[in-house]
């Protein structure tokens, strides 16, 4: 569990295209769980990812164009949604 820090809020279309897949140079990269970490502050994200690959948070929120800090750890987020839980 990542809790990331963006230089701007997280827009609504680019939080659902991280739900959905991005698409890096080395291939697609999808997150299993993203929420705001806190709903008045949208540059605060909550990201639980599973893929072992290198640098793989940052880089998908670079390639939606956002500086990045990444804090690993525990992440108190409320309502944090399973990439494949289209029911929200």
């Amino acid at each position: 569990v990542y809790h990331v820090t963006l230089n701007k809020p997280l827009e609504k279309k680019d939080f659902e295209k991280i739900l959905s897949g991005v698409v890096l140079d080395d291939g697609p990269a999808s997150v299993d769980v993203l929420a705001y970490a806190d709903v008045k502050d949208k540059t605060q994200i909550g990201v639980e990812i599973h893929s072992g690959r290198n640098r793989i948070v940052r880089r998908i929120f670079e390639s939606l164009k956002y500086d990045v800090r990444i804090f690993s750890g525990r992440v108190a987020a409320r309502g944090m949604r399973a990439a494949r839980d289209s029911s929200r």
